[in-house]
């Protein structure tokens, strides 16, 4: 057996959005190396019939005996499971699902694993764990944090033992459960030094959250919950638009996977011809430009006393551009899709 190093105690921010998952992982304490990953949140069943077509391999398949589950995830779930059966992320359930639980084991299993392969630490590094503190942060919508950070917390905070693409697990974990929109603020320097409070608005796939930070008497921010909140309106709007739009005006068929890939690079090649898109990604957020400020009107009193308005998330960028016309003090800022989970994993510990 290898020899086991002793390592510091390592903390995880994992966020498992509608659209994708992601994860940034380091140890506790003094500035240290950050590890991150992201996938897609796709997944689903996976079944007698999968297992024996795949024998021999170990897709990213997880699975909890006690649970009596086995589901597909990621990038294998987009390859090995029918899109009708896949599981509906854009739902209010779905942080509660059992879809949302294999998604976050996915996570915190990529996180262990990849920093014993840029350590190159033992392949039985995980079992270090056992002996320590495994911190996790993990983030949730805004609107719906009050219902389920008990949930998630009772749910998450105990040893748990399953297996990812063939390799068992047994981690002990304790986990906090922040609002997204509230944890991003902790990962954006340009707030550090704002006197008045500030706004976040984290654009998702599925729902969109804001929250308004002000500073208390040690000069720390924190959340003001009356004006905090959330919409479900995100990007996933956005895609369904351009989704629709393509198949009408050129009758394209596009998986969603397909469809995120086309927003992001604002092009996409069809029957060989590159088709610019850009212009219609601009008129598809329009809407949801305007769900955003209805609900930040009625929950910020118009924003004047706001000094900067952060725009974040994965789909940041899409709306940026309209939200900056109704918030002056507005900014998309840089690498706006990891800002929550880049917050969660200092909230989990981890010094950036």
């Amino acid at each position: 057996m290898d020899a086991i190093v002793a390592v510091p105690e390592v903390c995880v921010g994992i966020d498992v959005g509608s659209g994708f998952t992601q994860w940034m992982a380091g140890y506790v304490g003094s500035p240290s190396p950050v590890w991150k990953g992201m996938f897609p949140s796709t997944v689903g069943l996976w079944t007698r019939e999968m297992a024996e077509r795949h024998s021999g391999r170990h897709p990213s398949v997880i699975s909890v005996p006690a649970a009596g589950m086995d589901m597909v995830v990621g990038n294998d779930a987009v390859m090995h499971v029918r899109p009708e059966d896949l599981m509906d992320t854009l739902t209010v359930e779905w942080s509660q699902s059992e879809g949302w639980y294999a998604l976050f084991l996915a996570a915190l299993a990529q996180a262990v694993m990849g920093i014993r392969d840029a350590e190159d630490q033992p392949v039985n590094f995980s079992d270090v764990l056992l002996g320590s503190n495994l911190s996790v942060a993990v983030g949730v919508p805004q609107a719906l944090f009050s219902t389920l950070r008990p949930i998630l917390e009772k749910k998450l905070n105990n040893k748990v033992d399953f297996t990812y693409c063939g390799h068992p697990y047994s981690l002990p974990i304790k986990t906090r459960v922040y609002p997204q929109a509230g944890a991003a603020a902790a990962a954006i320097d340009e707030l550090s030094n704002a006197d008045q409070p500030v706004g976040v608005i984290d654009v998702g796939t599925f729902t969109t959250g804001f929250a308004v930070m002000v500073k208390d008497d040690n000069g720390e921010f924190a959340l003001e919950y009356p004006r905090s909140g959330g919409i479900e309106s995100g990007g996933g709007r956005v895609a369904r638009s351009i989704k629709e739009w393509l198949q009408a005006e050129h009758r394209a068929t596009l998986s969603s996977a397909e469809v995120y890939k086309a927003i992001t690079k604002g092009t996409w090649k069809i029957r060989g011809v590159e088709i610019d898109i850009k212009t219609q990604v601009g008129i598809a957020a329009k809407p949801v430009v305007a769900d955003i400020v209805q609900a930040t009107r009625d929950i910020w009193k118009g924003g004047d006393d706001l000094e900067i308005v952060a725009i974040v998330g994965g789909a940041g960028p899409l709306v940026a551009p309209g939200l900056m016309e109704h918030f002056p003090q507005g900014k998309l800022i840089t690498d706006s899709q990891w800002c929550v989970v880049k917050g969660l994993a200092f909230m989990a510990g981890v010094e950036i």
